[in-house]
């Protein structure tokens, strides 16, 4: 992607509404974005956020009535095709915007052959004669990678396989040579192996002929690996904008955070459950005038419910929509914590460690081992509340149940308090074999602090 270069395309503002029986439906609201080009921009978002009503509004795609795009700019090749007449818009479809659909089998004509169909834009905008089209068409269903391409133009959509199908829709965008190739979806009906060639093909495509891409999808997976920047969209509007990179190690806005944790984890300890957002998209009767998030978010205050916050830059090529929470609140978290730890302190006890980076270290977590072995007889100790780490007699009473209580209330979260119930053990260098570790799911089920050291009797 050229550093400083103009884009290929800028949307500002674009405001589209659907009218239906039961009133008007604000699909998009003040939806604002920029492609350069050779980016390929990956927009991303659950079903009914508004990404492909975006995209289709752009082209005017879309039936009307009863759609509506009351508002915006869409800026391609110096002009607002908002503002161009029909006939002229016809001119830009897929001549200089091509489109592919998410459905292969309901979006190429059934009673007509493949080949008449990729060869239909090109003699509309390229001016060939019916011969030239043919062997480009040729040229494109080889480009894709169909064997035998200048037979199976004669062939109609239902004799193509579904990854095949896709192969003539990718040809048949790609067929004028346009500046920017929208992909709605163009792998959701496919299986891993087909998706992957397809995947593998965009990749070539992009680097042979250098276009810029928006690649619409619900798979985050699939956006790591071909995006080079990540638009997230919920209730009809951008959320939140940033680099592939940024937006993986660093997300801002609450529901990009929701949309990453419901990704399964392939390494680490397996989960009982998988993460869920909960709840429903909105469907907006009205221009929103709050966060549209706000039913669905656990950091939801008082001002999410009165204001739709503003898109502000908050890094490097990064933008988010979301409202912070008040100082106030912050602050009297932050001392109520200082607040213990001097308590903590107060009773001759080490405060617990405040973030789970520090309770990796051993010196949070154990004593002095010859020291605690004179007081109590054990090797070494789990850094405990200060009850258990006098070394009297209520040290010996105290229980795994009590031991797995006061955890859960350090670490709330609960994949922190996993972590820290394995970091809970001795060092390798200190184990003995008077000494048992309790590990299973089920011992904590029950009761007993998993990953704890505690001497057999």
């Amino acid at each position: 992607m050229p550093d400083g270069a103009a884009p290929v395309l800028d949307v500002r503002g674009l405001n589209t509404v659907f009218a239906t029986r039961g009133g008007e439906v604000h699909a998009v609201n003040s939806v604002s974005f920029h492609l350069q080009p050779g980016e390929l921009l990956g927009v991303v978002g659950e079903s009914g956020s508004g990404k492909s009503v975006t995209m289709m509004s752009l082209i005017g795609l879309l039936p009307s009535p009863p759609a509506d795009v009351r508002g915006g700019e869409v800026w391609l090749a110096g002009r607002d095709i908002l503002k161009i007449s029909p006939e002229a818009l016809r001119d830009v479809r897929g001549a200089k915007i091509g489109f592919v659909f998410q459905d292969p089998m309901t979006s190429l004509n059934p009673v007509f052959t493949v080949g008449d169909q990729i060869t239909e834009p090109l003699r509309r905008h390229m001016g060939m004669s019916r011969r030239q089209a043919v062997d480009r068409a040729a040229e494109l269903l080889d480009l894709v990678g169909i064997p035998d391409a200048r037979a199976r133009l004669q062939s109609y959509p239902h004799q193509f396989s579904g990854g095949m199908r896709q192969r003539v829709m990718i040809a048949i965008a790609l067929a004028c040579d346009p500046d920017v190739l929208i992909a709605d979806e163009p792998t959701t009906a496919l299986d891993v192996t087909i998706q992957a060639q397809i995947l593998e093909l965009v990749k070539e495509l992009r680097r042979k002929l250098g276009m810029a891409i928006v690649w619409i999808t619900h798979d985050l997976g699939v956006i790591a690996g071909i995006a080079d920047r990540v638009m997230v969209m919920y209730g009809g509007q951008v959320v939140e904008q940033a680099p592939v990179r940024e937006l993986f190690a660093n997300p801002r806005h609450p529901y990009t955070r929701a949309l990453l944790r419901t990704i399964p984890a392939i390494g680490g300890r397996r989960a009982e459950r998988l993460q869920v957002i909960a709840g429903q998209p909105p469907i907006l009767k009205a221009a929103p005038t709050a966060c549209p998030f706000r039913a669905r978010c656990p950091h939801a205050f008082e001002r999410c419910h009165v204001e739709n916050p503003l898109r502000r830059a908050v890094g490097p090529g990064s933008a988010a929509s979301f409202a912070r929470p008040p100082a106030a609140k912050t602050a009297t978290a932050r001392n109520r914590s200082r607040s213990a730890s001097a308590e903590a302190a107060s009773k001759g006890a080490k405060a617990p460690p405040e973030t789970f980076a520090s309770c990796r270290k051993p010196s949070a977590l154990f004593g002095s081992a010859p020291s605690w072995k004179a007081k109590t007889g054990v090797p070494c100790r789990p850094s405990w509340p200060a009850a258990w780490q006098t070394g009297s007699s209520a040290s010996s009473s105290a229980s795994p149940t009590s031991t797995q209580a006061w955890m859960r209330a350090r670490f709330v979260s609960s994949s922190a308090w996993v972590r820290a119930r394995r970091a809970c053990v001795c060092p390798p260098r200190q184990r003995t074999p008077a000494m048992r570790r309790v590990s299973s799911p089920l011992s904590v089920r029950k009761g007993v602090a998993a990953n704890s050291i505690w001497p057999r009797k």
